[in-house]
């Protein structure tokens, strides 16, 4: 068996930590809305500062005593990614830099790092410059330090390129603040020493002002705050005091925090002397006081940080709170004027934890940074988490196995099969979390507060656990829960599933087309084989698993026996013809045998069930649909046929047993779809869908395009799998797509309708790339239980968790550059989903991935979207029959037309009508309410090409056509 990323497929529970420096990573836990990650060696290890990247990872940096185990003294920096895992580290030997940010990101998107070394019994900054991927790209080291000491205070990168540095000069009569303007280059252009009377001694506390200039604000005496003003140059352009005698009970003893609305307004945090007392202060653009509150008073030992908001702050420290826990980090909002929003302590590990720093999340939250101990007692260790928008990290933990129950006792006893990447999910209202077992059964669900239905999602309906939908109720946080699945054997039946899809096509190259399939049943699939039919356009070149037989183009490929649970995979070489046109699609179904249905048909099905089939004759469409059940079709059934994106016919029909209606079409270019519902109650999922394009011209001797994908395909059924690529020319290597398209521009899809994604990837770097990673996360409609993971360029493992977030990780793929060879520089992954039943109409759901190749930094790919509704066909019938009156005709002359044609009504007058006129796209371009039932109608204005018209009176609608405007 050639076992490929389906269910029983291993995987990882989180992704490969990439160490530099022998890094150790101490422990991971993945949450929901957030996360958290500790790094660290034997000795003391601490987290100083946590900033966002432009690429959507994190720098932080911060000291570790030993290098994380490396016997290197220093400080650190260190890049992460979305989920706090190591993407590279950087150690800075022989330095400590405690308060001062030692990393900032430039306007080029690359890093600034900055040292504290000693030379002699002196500091000097030494500045390093790395690009995202970690690699150095410059380093300097600009002063002289024989007769003084150096420190760097903060640096600023500056938009037009270079940075301004501020550094903290000790002249031998106390510090003195000093400037330097630092080029991209390394070269340091100037340096000025600034007004004598700013003493600089905190970097948090120094900030670019709305002006571009700076701010700094100490406090020089217990009754007021200064703030110091200095522009973009360097010149110092004054000081203003704030008297704190508003309140007489505050006597600030230093600056916590100080930053700046978008507005202008400046927020400040100050603590008081000798006590735990903190206030906020807020100043409005005209650096008038306009709020003094008193923001906390209790436990809390140190607030270390701030972050500004859209409505307040959020504000960072440690606080005493129970035994055995001496400390843990606190966490609080607050709104403009002061008031506590609410607050949140965090002691998730055994030892004393501490919050120095925080930041916005990229994608909402907030990121805290720290330290804490793995063990009481211990050196502490760099301590990262994420939480959501109120403080949260989610700490309850649903764990337990997922097995089957050979002897019946539903329970999990040992040496009992578990079951690998089966989907656990739980759910209260407004929250969905999920989780996937790895390769013992095990798995780990981490939960918000609430009462929770926890299920199991099998892949296929053969099997069931003894119990599902387990209550699991958490009224605190830091709870954990047991919920073992037992599954049993529904049916003794297999169950084969296949996924066929051709990643790209293109005239005249030879591209690949990967098939992988599975059995979920429960026994034995016997003598299993494969059906392939290809378009006549498409020859098959080659496959790594041999055909037995070939008819026509129709192959058959064995699989032999395929034992339950079990998957494989192989790979073909396919040709498209090269006078193939560009813009068509060309189909590639799939087959599986044996594809019987063992659990037996819903009671209420009638035994009728429809089948459609859609050809092109000469240069005419014609469509079929035929019952090929045992039984007379209970009632009629609806069927439509759309032209483009515009609803050509509604009609109905009735069927008895191998009875058969045909619909010919008149060619014309267009793209016409046939979609008929089938009967209630029918077993498996067929979506009767037929379509033929590029059947006859229009007018110029043109056909239609990109309309052939805008509906399902009828594979809803796991045995059958149809793929119908688009022939391209060129196109961006790294995107995401799915299917259907949908309908118009809005992207319209019925509810229930199953989205297929595939996200593709190439590598166009200047090496082989040797670990690609794929991260999506899951819009919030999206049912995580429904996954069905489809075929792929490369084995991966897979991991979901938290609402949503999936990982796609392709170990050792060795992908080479697409200049050494272009088509083993791509590759592609593939999943199936549905949204939830509840979803309501007009939702849009959106989605979008991130691809990792090794350390460089993501690519975003392109965002996929479609709306949920009904009824979304526009009521544009190409008829001549009004709906309750006969003898009507509507005629236009001359069309195509340039300039002006009329439009004449026969058999029906009325005193207004309704005339609307829309493009292809099914946008509104004209409208208008004529009084007659002759007028005219003007292509004035309107670019040449193809439009509709839609004709309605007070008696209901009358008719609908086409305008062709030269």
């Amino acid at each position: 068996m050639n076992s490929i990323i389906h269910l029983n497929y291993k995987r990882m529970k989180s992704l490969p930590i990439l160490t530099f420096l022998g890094l150790f990573l101490i422990s991971t836990s993945l949450f929901a809305q957030g996360w958290e990650q500790a790094y660290g060696g034997l000795q003391l290890d601490r987290g100083y500062h946590v900033t966002r990247t432009s690429d959507g990872n994190y720098l932080i940096d911060g000291f570790s005593a030993d290098g994380f185990g490396q016997n290197i003294f220093g400080s650190f920096v260190m890049k992460v990614n979305d989920r706090g895992e190591q993407i590279w580290v950087r150690m800075l030997p022989e330095t400590v830099v405690i308060s001062n940010l030692v990393a900032v990101e430039d306007s080029q998107g690359d890093y600034l790092m900055h040292t504290n070394e000693l030379i002699g019994n002196r500091r000097s900054p030494k500045f390093i410059k790395v690009a995202p991927n970690g690699n150095t790209i410059w380093e300097i080291t600009p002063f002289d330090t024989a007769s003084v000491s150096i420190n760097v205070v903060r640096i600023f990168p500056k938009s037009t390129g270079g940075y301004d540095v501020f550094t903290r000069r000790d002249n031998g009569n106390g510090d003195v603040l000093q400037m330097m303007e630092l080029g991209m280059d390394g070269v340091a252009n100037s340096t000025r020493l600034l007004d004598t009377q700013i003493a600089a001694q905190s970097s948090r506390d120094f900030i670019r002002n709305p002006s571009g200039g700076y701010t700094y604000i100490e406090q020089l005496s217990g009754d007021s705050l200064y703030l110091y003003q200095i522009d973009a140059a360097g010149t110092f352009l004054g000081v203003d005091a704030y008297p704190m005698n508003l309140n007489p009970a505050s006597t600030p003893d230093r600056t916590v925090f100080v930053g700046y609305r978008p507005n202008g307004e400046l927020m400040v945090v100050t603590s008081e002397s000798g006590s735990t007392i903190y206030r906020q202060l807020r100043f409005d653009a005209q650096q008038n006081l306009v709020a003094d509150e008193e923001i906390y008073n209790g436990q809390v030992l140190l607030v270390n940080h701030a972050q500004v908001i859209e409505d307040g702050l959020v504000i960072v420290g440690y606080t005493n709170i129970s035994v055995p826990d001496p400390t843990g980090v606190f966490l609080m909002q607050t709104d403009l004027s002061g008031a506590v929003v609410w607050e949140r302590e965090h002691a998730n590990r055994p030892g004393a934890e501490e919050g120095a720093w925080v930041t916005s999340a990229h994608g909402g939250g907030f990121v805290v940074i720290g330290n804490a101990t793995a063990e009481i007692n211990t050196a502490p260790d760099v301590y990262l988490f994420k939480t959501d928008n109120e403080g949260y990290i989610y700490t309850n933990l649903i764990s337990g196995t997922v097995s089957i129950d050979d002897n019946a006792n539903c329970n999990f006893d040992m040496g009992e099969q578990g079951l690998d990447d089966w989907i656990i999910t739980a759910e209260k209202p407004g929250k969905h979390f999920v989780s996937s077992t790895d390769e013992n059964g095990d798995y780990l669900l981490p939960v918000d507060t609430g009462n929770y239905i926890v299920r199991i999602a099998p892949p296929s309906n053969y099997w069931a656990p003894c119990v599902n939908d387990v209550s699991a109720n958490f009224a605190t946080f830091d709870n954990r829960q047991t919920i073992d699945f037992s599954l049993t054997s529904l049916y003794d039946c297999p169950q084969m599933t296949v996924s066929g899809i051709i990643p790209t096509i293109r005239p005249c190259f030879e591209r690949p087309a990967y098939i992988n399939y599975c059995n979920y049943g429960t026994i034995l699939a016997e003598d299993a084989y494969l059906e392939i039919v290809l378009d006549s356009s498409i020859t098959m070149v080659s496959s790594t698993l041999p055909w037995s037989n070939v008819s026509g183009n129709t192959y058959t490929f064995d699989l032999g026996d395929v034992e339950p649970l079990e998957c494989g995979s192989f790979r073909m070489n396919l040709l498209l013809d090269c006078d193939s046109p560009l813009g068509l699609s060309y189909c590639m179904e799939t087959y599986i045998y044996p594809d019987s249905l063992c659990a037996p048909p819903p009671a209420q099905w009638s035994g009728a069930f429809l089948e459609v089939d859609g050809t092109c004759e000469g240069e005419n469409p014609v469509f079929s649909i035929q019952n090929t059940g045992q039984s007379t079709m209970p009632e009629h059934s609806h069927y439509i046929i759309v032209e483009d994106a515009i609803l050509l016919k509604r009609d109905s029909i009735q069927l008895t047993p191998g009875g058969q209606h045909g619909i010919p079409i008149d060619g014309n270019g267009s793209t016409f779809t046939l979609i008929a519902d089938q009967v209630p109650n029918a077993p498996g999922g067929n979506f009767p869908v037929a379509v033929v394009e590029a059947c006859g011209e229009n007018t110029n001797g043109e056909f239609s395009i990109n309309f052939s994908n805008q509906f399902p395909q009828n594979d809803a059924d796991p045995s059958v799998d149809i793929d119908c690529p688009i022939s391209i020319g060129s196109y961006d290597p790294n995107d995401k797509l799915a299917y259907p398209i949908g309908y118009r521009e809005e992207h319209f899809i019925r509810p229930n309708t199953p989205l297929d994604y595939r996200i593709r990837f190439q590598n166009t770097g200047t090496d082989t790339a040797f670990t690609v990673v794929i991260r999506d996360t899951l819009d919030a409609w999206l049912d995580a239980s429904t996954i069905q993971l489809g075929a792929s360029s490369h084995d991966y493992e897979f991991d979901i968790s938290g609402e949503g977030y999936m990982n796609f990780t392709f170990n050792n793929i060795d992908l080479p550059d697409s200049n050494v060879n272009l088509i083993a520089s791509e590759g592609f992954v593939a999943f199936k989903i549905l949204p939830f039943e509840e979803t309501p109409l007009q939702t849009v759901i959106e989605n979008q991935a991130a691809i990792y190749f090794d350390f460089n930094p993501p690519i975003i790919t392109n965002e996929t979207f479609h709306t949920i509704a009904e009824d979304y066909l526009e009521v544009l019938i190409l008829s001549t029959q009004h709906p309750t009156l006969s003898g009507i005709e509507v005629k236009v002359h001359p069309n195509p037309f340039r300039g002006v044609a009329t439009l004449s009504i026969e058999g029906h007058d009325a005193k207004q009508y309704q005339f609307e006129v829309y493009d292809a796209a099914g946008r509104r371009v004209r409208s208008a309410q004529p009084d007659s039932n002759r007028f005219d109608i003007s292509g004035a204005g309107l670019p040449a090409g193809l439009y509709f018209y839609r004709l309605t009176a007070d008696d209901g609608f009358l008719s609908t056509g086409k305008l062709v405007v030269k």
